[in-house]
């Protein structure tokens, strides 16, 4: 009876907790419609979501191309676990340069270093 009323204390304080992270965030103000930049009013909301972090992984270059984590491919925990076919397929898909699995650039301007995963 005890553990249950120290586990409903603990989820109070958790709500709690995450109440006031999105309550802090103060209301945006009234949007000009008739200005020229004006946009829709949900890409500018201010509460933070896990969608922005998927979004900001999609954008970034240097995302993980086998987790599509916010870190480097060569750092991804994932990848060690993957079997060398699954590693080379995610590599296929995702375009990348072998060596130093990043993005967008061509074999002669690659500076980078070779991966530590593949």
């Amino acid at each position: 009876m005890l553990l249950f009323l120290l586990d409903e204390i603990e989820g109070e304080e958790r709500v709690s907790i995450a109440s006031k992270c999105f309550t802090e965030y103060p209301s945006p103000k009234p949007w000009n419609t008739k200005h020229v930049g004006f946009k829709n009013r949900e890409e500018f909301t201010q509460v933070p979501s896990a969608s922005i972090l998927i979004a900001a992984s999609e954008k970034n270059p240097n995302a993980c191309i086998f987790c599509s984590g916010i870190h480097k491919s060569g750092d991804c925990f994932k990848a060690r676990k993957m079997s060398s076919e699954e590693r080379q397929t995610a590599f296929q898909n995702s375009r990348s340069y072998f060596l130093c699995l990043e993005k967008g650039h061509v074999i002669a301007k690659c500076g980078g270093k070779i991966s530590r995963v593949i």
